[in-house]
């Protein structure tokens, strides 16, 4: 991938990549990711905590994606550093071939929910009144609307909205 120089933050070393790229979900992480785990070499690119390219040894892509789902349990070396929102816009523009396709929305460890353990006992019907239910997606999604700040997403949209005009070239329609 051919990347702009981003601002380097720190090395975590021999963790699994689920927790990583939870905690870029979690901290809407933007910037660059590159890692190493054994035999198996990638770099991630995230905006907002969402990786938006891909490229794992010869996949880039959604095929990069599905391939570090895949190997999320494995434990990693990772360097990072943090890009602002022009250096993701270049690097979008130069590693079209990587760009995630698939609304990645949430980790990888998130997407598929924990096996129920064989050996733990189930639970009794006492116990089962006792714990609370568990909310459904849909009250999530709710959740999610209701946190997101509605001034900051208009601004980013007017902004991406600027930046398409200048590149069309039709600064002339705009209202001054």
């Amino acid at each position: 991938m051919r990347l702009p120089r981003g601002t380097f933050l720190t090395i975590k070393k021999s963790e699994p990549i689920s927790s990583i790229i939870d905690e870029f979900v979690g901290t809407k992480f933007s910037g660059i990711c590159d890692f190493s785990s054994g035999l198996v070499n990638g770099t991630l690119v995230f905006r907002s905590g969402t990786c938006i390219l891909a490229r794992i040894l010869d996949t880039s892509g959604d095929e990069a994606w599905d391939e570090l789902q895949k190997m999320s349990h494995q434990e990693a070396d990772a360097a990072l550093s943090s890009l602002d929102e022009t250096q993701v816009q270049l690097a979008l523009e130069f590693n079209e071939e990587c760009r995630i396709i698939k609304a990645v929305i949430t980790a990888p460890s998130a997407a598929t929910p924990p096996l129920p353990d064989p050996l733990q006992e189930p639970k009794n019907p006492a116990e089962l009144k006792d714990t609370p239910p568990e909310t459904s997606s849909f009250e999530k999604d709710i959740d999610t609307f209701n946190m997101l700040d509605i001034d900051d997403v208009t601004e980013k949209i007017r902004n991406d909205c600027k930046t398409m005009i200048k590149q069309l070239h039709l600064e002339h329609l705009m209202e001054r």
